[in-house]
């Protein structure tokens, strides 16, 4: 990491482009496989619930049980979802480094917007927590 001088005069971080490359790859990768394994993961819990689902309608009994799962899913999905966002953030980046524009315009932008998939990890289990859970609201 060095600070250099622009052509306007600005004084500007630069990164070397094999480290910034390298960031690219890692977080694309870590996050990219961490999506594969949620998805997995869902696909199998969708369709435990589903078999449930058609046990409680023929047997007209849903349980408290059975709602609670329900809502704990409806929430792990939301997270689920904001890692997808994460995914679709860490991918961009790695096209922006790996296209190696002149302008870096795309990398700026992206760089910008980096707080937003955090934001979503971190608010997201609060939020459907309390849209789930009917003594919370």
């Amino acid at each position: 990491l060095k600070f250099r001088v622009n052509a306007i005069g600005d004084v500007v971080r630069w990164v070397h482009p094999d480290s910034t490359k390298t960031n690219a790859i890692h977080a694309m990768c870590v996050v990219s496989l961490s999506t594969i394994f949620s998805a997995l993961c869902y696909i199998s819990v969708i369709r435990k619930i589903m078999e449930m689902n058609r046990v409680h309608k023929r047997e007209r009994t849903h349980t408290r049980k059975w709602r609670q799962e329900l809502a704990i899913t409806i929430v792990g999905f939301s997270t689920f979802l904001s890692l997808c966002t994460a995914t679709a953030y860490f991918s961009t980046s790695y096209w922006a480094v790996i296209t190696d524009n002149i302008q870096k315009v795309l990398l700026d932008t992206m760089r910008g917007l980096n707080m937003i998939h955090y934001f979503s990890m971190a608010f997201v289990n609060p939020w459907m927590l309390l849209i789930t859970n009917r003594s919370m609201r």
